[in-house]
């Protein structure tokens, strides 16, 4: 996975015709995103994905009860990714405090 900072006011490029826009980075950590790409193409929010995963997984769909599970996991990994991470950041910050 690739990981990139922008700031307010940048954009990076996918391919030839797809550009994402940092609209707004906000209070809480919220950024705003707008994304300039083909009509055809379809975009959606994790949550509705998970939300139409979960219909088909109550209606009995075993695929998409293993997509459901697979978010999941990787959710839980991006999670640990994260606290990891912090530690290693505040790890840093108190060396840097120190010397």
């Amino acid at each position: 996975m690739l990981h990139i900072a922008l700031q307010e006011g940048e954009y990076m490029t996918i391919g030839d015709n797809i550009k994402i826009y940092c609209s707004r980075v906000g209070a809480k950590n919220s950024l705003s995103l707008s994304v300039d790409a083909p009509r055809d193409l379809k975009i959606l929010r994790t949550r509705h994905i998970e939300s139409e995963l979960q219909i088909l997984a109550n209606a009995g769909d075993v695929e998409a009860k293993e997509a459901l599970a697979k978010l999941n996991e990787e959710r839980e990994a991006r999670k640990e990714t994260r606290k990891v991470n912090l530690v290693k950041r505040n790890e840093r910050r108190k060396a840097k405090a120190v010397s």
